[in-house]
């Protein structure tokens, strides 16, 4: 895989995100997350921008080191970019397989969504862990590049 420019990739991911967002919009779509007993309900639509944001940003950091002349290492960037961006059709292509086997039910409490929540958790966890792989490849390339041009 050639992978000169991921900047590009990643803010053709945010647009495709936010587009999503903005055709997708449900004022009553949101995300509710229990932590022992306190909830956090987070609309899709600000969790999805605040995604299209954090992909911009790190589609302007590949940029900025490309225009810096700072060398990234290849097979980082490529984990990174892969992994990072192949969530999205992954938890499209999961969201679409869980609206397709959930029980049509009148029901309104009974809302078994927990492995719907199982592969979201999974999702997310992997998208944050690549990160640290994107802040080591910063960190180790900028190290390098400032020690080259210090002895030069």
């Amino acid at each position: 895989m050639k992978l000169n420019k991921p900047h590009i990739y990643f803010w053709i991911t945010a647009l495709v995100v936010f587009i999503n967002s903005l055709f997708n919009y449900d004022s009553n779509n949101d995300l509710d997350i229990n932590i022992h007993d306190t909830y956090y309900i987070i609309a899709t639509f600000h969790l999805e921008v605040l995604i299209t944001i954090g992909l911009s940003f790190i589609g302007l950091i590949y940029f900025i080191s490309s225009k810096l002349k700072i060398p990234l290492i290849k097979l980082l960037t490529i984990i990174h970019t892969v992994i990072t961006i192949g969530c999205f059709p992954v938890y499209f292509i999961g969201l679409f397989y869980f609206s397709l086997t959930k029980p049509n039910t009148n029901f309104p409490l009974f809302d078994d969504d927990s492995n719907l929540i199982a592969f979201i958790t999974v999702i997310f966890i992997v998208f944050i862990l690549v990160q640290i792989v994107f802040i080591l490849n910063l960190i180790i390339s900028a190290t390098k590049h400032l020690i080259s041009n210090h002895k030069s």
